[in-house]
């Protein structure tokens, strides 16, 4: 969560450095770029890394995106009134 919080705020600031400095947005959209970068990225990680670190990247690549599993706990009595046992 603190992940994307942070994104949004890196991305926030630059884009708001941006518009104070008033730079044209169209100059930053470069999909070409984006491309790439991300094969650089991507084919890097596929050439220094062992098949198991691939496979074990590519198996919690979508972690994120799922719901966290919550301990089960006994809070059966954690907001009773005080009791006397």
């Amino acid at each position: 969560m603190f992940a994307i919080i942070g994104l949004l705020v890196v991305i926030g600031c630059v884009a708001g450095g941006y518009i104070m400095a008033h730079g044209n947005f169209s100059v930053l959209w470069q999909p070409a770029e984006f491309v790439i970068i991300l094969g650089a990225a991507i084919g890097t990680f596929l050439v220094a890394s062992p098949m198991k670190v691939i496979k074990l990247t590519m198996k919690g690549f979508p972690a994120p995106s799922r719901p966290r599993r919550q301990a089960r706990t006994n809070t059966s009595n954690c907001c009773a009134p005080s009791t006397t046992c």
